[in-house]
């Protein structure tokens, strides 16, 4: 029997989701494992539709295999797999899932610089009484502001970072294509020259290949000294040893980071110990109704599967995403 596996734990799945996935696809079999490469490798060869993270390899030569929902919006492990291109099945992805406590992620992070906040928690835990830097406090009106991949979550930082009065400056891989709330849009190529007109930089990219290491010496050498790096795409985005070099000797101001180049962060790290720089684990993209959400976006696919219509939200595989 054709089988839909959903690579999660059982109690995480709400039976209503549970329910409508079997009136959406009533001759489909629901599998519910988070490892079911461990422990039933003979039910694997009637898996035709996955929904969850990477999927389990032994599917990819699976003739049955048809389509697997990626529940977040990234699919790094593409660029892990030799013959992705090659895949017999097609991939979507939760694009537009993130977009709003991604961009409030990013904000919490600007304006905890803005006002110089990250500098009274741990006076509080000590019980200091102590005053905001004056040259450290600034308003966001007139500010400049870069984002750096200018998809649906760049799109609504874009539209809060108008509604504080800032001027924004967009990259993406085709600047022909315009975006509501830019003010101006560039091709990747000219990140160098953009970096000295902005004051604060946000970077929202995929994690391939061609995103490594974008920002690292270089590029910090041409940032404002007052400027501030929010980092919610990849970790692989920035070069982390350049960065606290750069914090340190004042290039720039400061860095907000919620994802890093090898997570979790080790304590070996020296952005720990920078006080102008604040980490978060990877957690721009968490909501209480995670999983219910990115099954909404499932279960609307699976209704145009079963129809025959084409998928929405379908990844190239040479791009990640």
């Amino acid at each position: 029997m054709p089988t839909i596996l959903l690579l999660n734990k059982p109690e995480n799945v709400s039976q209503s989701a549970l329910e409508e996935i079997r009136t959406i696809a009533p001759h489909y079999d629901i599998w519910i494992e988070a490892h079911p490469e461990k422990t039933d490798l003979e039910r694997l060869k009637d898996v035709e539709i996955s929904v969850g993270g990477r999927p389990p390899s032994e599917l990819f030569s699976n003739p049955n295999y048809k389509w697997h929902n990626q529940n977040s919006a990234g699919v790094d492990w593409l660029f892990h797999t030799d013959y992705a291109e090659a895949f017999n099945f097609t991939i979507t992805n939760v694009v537009g899932m993130h977009a709003t406590q991604m961009t409030e992620q990013a904000f919490s992070m600007i304006l905890t610089f803005a006002r110089d906040m990250h500098r009274f928690y741990p006076a509080k835990a000590n019980k200091e009484w102590i005053r905001p830097r004056p040259e450290r406090i600034f308003q966001l009106q007139g500010k400049t502001m870069l984002i750096v991949g200018v998809g649906a979550i760049g799109s609504q930082v874009a539209k809060i970072a108008r509604a504080h009065d800032m001027r924004v400056i967009g990259i993406r891989r085709n600047p022909e294509k315009a975006a509501p709330n830019i003010n101006e849009m560039r091709a990747l190529h000219e990140l160098d020259t953009i970096l000295p007109h902005a004051d604060i930089v946000v970077s929202i990219l995929p994690g391939t290949p061609g995103t490594e290491n974008i920002f690292a010496a270089q590029q910090f050498e041409r940032m404002k000294m007052s400027s501030i790096l929010i980092n919610i795409g990849r970790g692989i985005h920035v070069n982390e040893a350049d960065l606290a070099k750069a914090i340190r000797c004042h290039q720039i101001a400061g860095a907000g980071l919620d994802t890093f180049a090898e997570e979790p962060l080790p304590s070996s790290s020296e952005l720990w110990d920078l006080e102008d720089v604040i980490i978060t684990p990877h957690t721009g993209g968490f909501r209480n109704d995670y999983l219910e959400e990115a099954l909404t976006y499932f279960r609307r696919n699976l209704k145009r599967y079963v129809s025959g219509k084409a998928l929405e939200n379908v990844v190239n595989p040479k791009l990640g995403y």
